[in-house]
């Protein structure tokens, strides 16, 4: 569920936390 691109794209939108 983490994946790498997805983590890239969350982290430019709002970051993951």
């Amino acid at each position: 569920k983490n994946d790498p691109q997805r983590a890239a794209e969350a982290g430019r939108k709002g970051g993951k936390n």
